[in-house]
């Protein structure tokens, strides 16, 4: 009997091998066979596809970037789905995509889920000479991704520095449906909704109270918020600080969740740790501020982020 089970487990992880994680769960859900856990096991037939999956398709620096998530009850076998945790895998090894866009004046670009815009009001024009003007930012999060162990190393391209488009890019806590509010505008310094989005918490969050960090692109400071509190913590000073100002670049950002670490890379070079004291989930974000009207200068500004290979340094 257990050979026939060995062996029926040996042509479905075969064919799982072609699987992706829905169409696994979409096999859970249709057979019984599958879908329900045996006696014998904590999980199902599909769970234990998914978990042989992960444990034998992943790298070491995918496991460590994924420890499943485990039952806080003493003693219980259960714990995060591993079909779901495959999913994690698969996200982990796609291009990181900005998800949910929340203002009413961010969009992406060309339809180019990586790279967004945004503008001014219409109608409102700034001498680009002149720092005075009606404009607001707005937010966008990898919601879809979301970092939980290990280290994580991102890009972000930005264009349109010259024409006083400000930009801000870091790590802010997962949080979803944000973009079917209807705001208007959207950023950490908008006190209002610290009170909300700390509402937002889970035990996943860890213990640390930076729940929203960034790098400022115009003068290269640091700015985080805790959402326990109506304040930012806006132009911190770090070693190795070094702004864009006016001058297009990438901006590299390494999450180190082992040491609790941010660390900042100008054009590929090492600037330093922006933030310790990091843990718990996060996600990658952007903030954009146009200071010019695209039609009335003429520049292009954007912020492209792509997923990269750990720097050496």
């Amino acid at each position: 009997m257990a050979d026939g089970k060995e062996m029926l487990f040996s042509n479905l992880f075969r064919v799982a091998s072609f699987l992706d994680s829905k169409a696994l769960l979409n096999l859970a859900l249709t057979c019984t066979r599958c879908g329900i856990a045996e006696e014998d096991c904590s999980w199902s037939l599909a769970e234990e596809l998914a978990r042989q999956l992960i444990r034998e398709r992943s790298s070491e620096w995918e496991l460590k970037a994924l420890p499943r998530y485990l039952c806080p009850n003493p003693g219980c076998a259960c714990g995060e789905s591993w079909i779901g945790l495959l999913r994690e895998l698969e996200l982990l090894r796609s291009p990181l995509t900005f998800d949910q866009l929340i203002g009413d004046r961010v969009e992406h670009v060309g339809g180019d889920l990586s790279c967004i815009t945004s503008s001014p009001p219409p109608g409102s024009l700034c001498d680009p000479f002149y720092d005075e003007w009606p404009g607001y930012p707005n937010t966008a999060i990898c919601s879809n991704h979301v970092m939980r162990s290990g280290k994580h190393y991102a890009t972000f391209s930005m264009k349109g520095c010259r024409a006083f488009c400000y930009f801000w890019a870091g790590v802010i806590r997962p949080i979803q449906g944000w973009d079917k509010l209807g705001l208007k505008v959207f950023s950490m310094y908008v006190t209002a909704n610290h009170e909300f989005l700390q509402e937002e918490q889970t035990e996943r969050w860890g213990d640390s109270d930076v729940n929203w960090c960034t790098f400022n692109q115009w003068d290269g400071s640091c700015c985080w918020a805790d959402w326990e509190e109506s304040i930012v913590r806006d132009g911190v000073q770090w070693s190795g600080m070094e702004a864009f100002e006016f001058d297009d670049g990438e901006l590299g950002l390494l999450l180190d969740l082992d040491l609790g670490t941010l660390t900042a890379y100008k054009n590929g070079r090492r600037l330093g740790i922006m933030k310790d004291g990091l843990s718990g989930e996060y996600c990658w974000t952007s903030s954009i501020m146009a200071h010019y009207n695209p039609g009335h200068f003429g520049v292009e500004q954007s912020i492209r982020i792509k997923r990269e290979e750990l720097p050496s340094t």
